[in-house]
Parts: C-alpha cells; structure tokens; sequence
C-alpha cells in the first residue's frame, strides 16, 4: 500500500471538513448579526410607537379630552403609562446599543417633562408647552439619527419631529 496517497486522501478530508467547518461557522455567524439586526429594529420601531402613542395620549389630555373623574395630572399620568413606555424602554435598555440608548434615555425624560407640563394645566397654546414639544422634538429627532445610524440606515433630511 502506497502511504503517500493514504495520505494524500487525509488530508484532503481533513481540508474539506475543515473548510466545510469554517463555512458553516461563518454562515451561523451572519444569520446571528441578521437576527440581532432585525430584533433591534422592531425593539426601535415598538419603542418609536409607545412614544408616539403616548405625545398624542398626552395632547388630547391637553385638549381636555379625558374622563372628569381624573384630575389632569393623573389623566396625564395615565395617558403616559397606557402606551407600555416604561417597558418597551427596559427592553430596549436590554438590548440596545449605547447612542441609542443615550438618545432613548434623553427622548423619554423630556417626554416625561412633557407630561409633567401637561399635568400642570398649562393651555394648549402656551409657552410652556410649545417649549416641551419642541425639546421633545429634538431629541426625538437625534433618537431616530440614532436609530438610523446603528441599524445602517441612511439619515433621512426629511425627518422632523411633529
């Protein structure tokens, strides 16, 4: 018997299994990145939604559209905790990375702030609370570039906040 191609033989399955190996390792490696990928973006766009349900709660509170039982800062309480804010925000603390967590971390505060100015009665029109939208709305903003940049997503020159 020839050692040589016995040899030969070896180390050509050894190659093959290996690099059938590496492959797959790579391969499980990028359907793990895929996954992670898509989780955050629906985590991004659940947490996108629970702010945006909870402004508009949070401007029929403003309006005096709410039961006359509450008084407005409960109402406005209820309206901000409705919309599961808290909970999409532990989650995406959990998952998310640092910018958008800042950037989540900043939008939910002012939106907090947002909230308080509401329950405090201030009128539709005032001052006060043209100041909380609009510090709502920039930081909103930098949430999405945020978002935008750790999804890989181009920034869009359109986006506004409200």
């Amino acid at each position: 018997m020839n050692w040589l191609t016995l040899l030969s033989t070896l180390l050509g399955a050894v190659v093959g299994v290996g690099s059938t190996l590496l492959a797959d390792r790579a391969r499980w490696g990028r359907e793990v990145q895929t996954q992670a990928l898509q989780h955050r973006r629906a985590l991004y766009g659940d947490f996108l939604t629970a702010l945006n349900l909870a402004q508009e709660s949070l401007f029929a509170v403003a309006y005096g559209r709410h039961s006359s039982e509450l008084t407005r800062d409960l109402a406005a309480r209820a309206a901000f905790g409705e919309h599961q804010v808290y909970a999409v925000r532990e989650r995406l603390v959990l998952s998310g990375r640092e910018p958008v967590v800042a950037a989540a971390d900043l939008a939910f505060n002012r939106l907090k702030a947002f909230r308080d100015v509401v329950g405090s009665g201030a009128a539709p029109d005032s001052p006060e609370l043209a100041d909380a939208i609009h510090a709502y709305g920039a930081v909103l903003r930098d949430l999405r570039h945020a978002m935008r940049d750790e999804l890989g997503e181009p920034r869009l020159e359109t986006d506004v906040s409200n």
